[in-house]
């Protein structure tokens, strides 16, 4: 029997703020693979002093939940202080649309550059965007701590039971990302990976196509090892689809943007669907190096469809050079 992780859930208690909010989170965090750790929760030891308890109990939890309102009380403030010193991974949950008190407009001002605020507007949107940001922490504990890849389809797993959508546990983004909606990868009994991603962006009224390869090589290899990990053997079929891509522009140097550049890169066609790939050798797609050099013919012939040469991501040489 696996040890379950521990979720600190951290907020003011009271009744008229986040009472319904706190009892959704601790609801949700209360799975096979994880549970909650909350003051009010039944069960909790008396007598116990409550800095105490929150003190001792940060420093033990795997995960640091915070939910964030009108208020904010010193204990609230000084468990987070807990969480960062104890280097914890920090989730944070802001509800939209309130007035709130001076210290808890210093504390988001405090922590705004340290962890990303999710923002939710009633509990039912609480509860998905909550159960989908918990399992992108619990992978990003398994990676942070070098966990096999046997540990990390154990996590994915969990992430199976914690999220209302099947398999929803992976994105072009970082493995924390808080965008639930514009990014989605499902893994499916068939040993089908599929990774969508909304791409398309405002920029001086023109849709921009661009800045998803580095993402997309990044993540490549762990798709890859994924599907190795559920039993799925060489050849691998990967293929590239575009959709509504008609009148978007590809995206270029910011230092050469133009409207006139934008114009001349525009993508003529409805759907792009370059050929599919095939990967024979897992090995072959070990690093983001090689997911590069893999995926290049494909990634060029969208650009094509704008009248550039080839990938932007790549020098004059065919070498992957990435953001930079």
């Amino acid at each position: 029997m696996h040890e379950k992780l521990k979720v600190f859930i951290s907020s003011v208690i009271r009744k008229d703020e986040l009472a319904e909010e706190r009892a959704v989170v601790c609801d949700a965090a209360d799975t096979e693979y994880t549970k909650p750790i909350c003051f009010d929760k039944p069960g909790l030891p008396e007598p116990i002093p409550p800095d105490d308890w929150s003190s001792s109990n940060v420093r033990k939890c795997d995960i640091f939940v915070q939910l964030l309102d009108k208020s904010l009380t010193t204990p609230v403030a000084n468990e987070y202080e807990a969480a960062k010193n104890a280097n914890k991974p920090r989730i944070v949950f802001l509800k939209q649309d309130r007035q709130r008190d001076s210290e808890l407009l210093e504390h988001i001002a405090h922590i705004k550059d340290e962890v990303t605020c999710g923002k939710f507007t009633n509990t039912h949107d609480l509860r998905d965007r909550f159960q989908m940001t918990l399992v992108g922490a619990v992978l990003a504990l398994a990676s942070n701590q070098g966990k096999s890849s046997e540990n990390l389809t154990e996590c994915l797993k969990r992430g199976h039971a914690l999220a209302t959508k099947p398999y929803s546990v992976l994105s072009f983004e970082p493995w924390t990302s808080l965008d639930t909606t514009q990014n989605l990868v499902e893994v499916f009994e068939d040993g089908i990976l599929e990774a969508t991603k909304t791409i398309s962006a405002e920029i001086r009224q023109e849709r921009v196509l661009g800045g998803y390869e580095p993402e997309l090589v990044a993540q490549l290899p762990q798709y890859v090892s994924l599907l190795a990990d559920r039993g799925v053997k060489p050849p691998i079929y990967l293929t590239l689809c575009f959709q509504n891509t008609k009148g978007c522009t590809m995206w270029l140097d910011p230092l050469k943007w133009s409207l006139e550049a934008f114009r001349m890169n525009r993508i003529a066609s409805n759907e792009l669907t370059p050929k599919a790939k095939i990967l024979r050798h897992l090995s072959d797609l070990g690093t983001p190096e090689q997911a590069a050099h893999f995926l290049k013919r494909q990634l060029d012939v969208v650009w094509r469809a704008a009248g550039k040469h080839g990938s932007f991501y790549f020098d004059e040489n065919g070498n992957w050079r990435g953001a930079t």
